[in-house]
């Protein structure tokens, strides 16, 4: 039984390419050496999250609200959220 894992998990990194497409290549050649949040950051943000979690306050979810800087942003290697440190980096 145990080979049978070891098998399946072999053929399953076998299958998997190791090259990374073009596209992607492209875009960290590219990265900016600083993050601007409002150029790089919010453009995300926006696309992707504030339907769920903008200021809408029928639609956002879970009370999350991510549009608003003193709601959610990253200072000093922290994360505050409504004024409290929710995160820090390791």
């Amino acid at each position: 039984m145990r080979l049978l894992q070891l098998l399946a998990i072999a053929l399953l990194f076998i299958q998997c390419s190791l090259n990374i497409p073009d596209a992607v290549v492209i875009e960290m050649e590219n990265l900016p050496e600083k993050v601007d949040y409002n150029y790089h950051i919010k453009p995300i943000l926006s696309d992707r999250c504030y339907q769920c979690h903008g200021p809408d306050e029928k639609t956002r979810k879970a009370g999350l609200r991510l549009d608003l800087y003193h709601r959610a942003h990253w200072h000093e290697g922290k994360l505050y959220y409504k004024g409290k440190v929710v995160m820090e980096k390791a």
